[in-house]
């Protein structure tokens, strides 16, 4: 699609950073683009995946309502009309949310403010998806605005909806899984006996301290299991937060309070 920038109008460049083995990707603000490291506080840096994943769903939101979306475009309904272009603007919706490169042609200008990102899309792109017949009178742009707010999270920002979690459509952590998964296998090693905590951290190349950490994520609320599995936690939960010391409070109900979006 078009350029990112952010409230002062600074773009953002896409920039990738390694850890190990796996290659992270970031939108960062233009003079930030040879601090793959994130050593500088100042600026935005910003998850690839938070901002694609919202950038993506936005503009496919917008077919879900047929109506609001004629009215937005200038395109008239009829009675008769109505049925089929239901139907166009369902089989749109169901698209665009497989497709990015549909999605990249809707989109012009992407803003990331402190408290919502605006999206820019191009009427005639529209039109053209639907099949419909551009107005000539209406505005070429209109502007959707997602309300999130930019939220510090170690050194990266993250993008944040009002009830706390993560934007975007939701896709599981896949290092918190990992250490559930972790969790549970580690768990059941010590709870049959096979070994004690020194020996099974000194085979799995940890410490003791960290062992028992991770392995009381075997004892977490169901729900706040099934919202990790779903991707639905809250954005500030990730691997360091969750294997904090003292990180996981023995009561169920302030895990879920603590870990779930409100």
């Amino acid at each position: 699609g078009g350029l990112v920038i952010d409230q002062v109008g600074e773009p953002l460049v896409a920039v990738h950073a390694c850890k190990g083995k796996v290659r992270y990707r970031y939108y960062v603000s233009r003079f930030l683009q040879h601090d793959a490291a994130g050593r500088s506080e100042r600026g935005i840096r910003l998850p690839a995946r938070d901002l694609e994943l919202l950038v993506a769903e936005q503009p496919a939101s917008l077919f879900d309502g047929p109506i609001s979306l004629a009215a937005r475009v200038g395109i008239s309904l009829t009675p008769t009309l109505l049925p089929v272009f239901n139907k166009r603007c369902a089989a749109a919706a169901a698209e665009l949310r497989k497709s990015r490169q549909l999605v990249s042609g809707l989109v012009g200008q992407v803003r990331v403010l402190d408290d919502r990102v605006e999206i820019d899309v191009r009427a005639s792109a529209v039109t053209d998806i639907l099949m419909a017949a551009p107005v000539p009178s209406f505005e070429a742009v209109f502007t959707i605005s997602a309300a999130v707010r930019l939220t510090r999270t170690g050194r990266a920002l993250r993008l944040v909806q009002p009830n706390g979690s993560a934007a975007g459509a939701a896709a599981p952590d896949q290092t918190l899984v990992g250490l559930l998964l972790k969790a549970r296998r580690w768990w059941s090693m010590l709870a049959e006996g096979q070994d004690d905590v020194a020996t099974l951290a000194a085979r799995e190349g940890v410490t003791g301290s960290y062992l028992v950490r991770v392995v009381r994520l075997a004892f977490l609320a169901p729900a706040v299991v099934e919202a990790i599995l779903e991707g639905r936690q809250r954005s500030s939960i990730d691997g360091a937060a969750l294997t904090a010391p003292e990180a996981i409070h023995p009561c169920w109900s302030q895990q879920t309070a603590g870990m779930l979006p409100r």
